[in-house]
């Protein structure tokens, strides 16, 4: 275990999926810095059966293990405290059911609210995502659900 930093997470959006293909899955991992393992986070499924995911002790490497998506792009997005793990669980179970990519869109959103990642986190990522998928305008207003309610009482 030498080399890795329990104190902290690295928030990474992750990607499944070569960014020049269609249907690229969008992905939040926490890793501890140094770790070849992770925890996901995402949503998935098709429109009416959308589900949200948390997977525990995943592959952080990139490589496709038998259960889970391969990891074919990682961008860190910051380190988070320990403590903070659970406003990251409750913020994403709180994120509306939605394609992978406005999932986790609106999850970096809740969490920038809360003080967790970078200010303008969000805005790049859905300039980022708009840049992509721009001309695909009927389906970007069918999957877009919003950030969901953003008054979430603290614990």
């Amino acid at each position: 275990m030498s080399g890795i930093d329990m104190n902290h997470y690295g928030l990474y959006l992750a990607f499944s999926g070569r960014s020049d293909q269609a249907n690229v899955h969008w992905m939040i991992l926490l890793a501890h810095p140094g770790a070849d393992r992770c925890m996901r986070f995402h949503c998935e499924g098709s429109p009416a059966l959308r589900e949200y995911v948390s997977e525990s002790d995943t592959p952080f490497n990139g490589l496709r293990d038998s259960a889970y998506r391969r990891i074919d792009r990682k961008d860190l997005i910051c380190r988070i405290p320990i403590e903070a793990f659970d406003v990251v669980v409750k913020q994403a179970e709180a994120t509306p059911l939605q394609s992978s990519a406005f999932w986790v869109l609106y999850l970096l959103f809740r969490l920038e609210r809360k003080g967790l990642v970078p200010e303008g986190t969000y805005t790049d990522w859905m300039t980022y995502y708009l840049t992509q998928n721009g001309d695909d305008k009927e389906n970007i207003d069918a999957e877009d659900q919003g950030p969901g309610n953003l008054w979430l009482e603290e614990e």
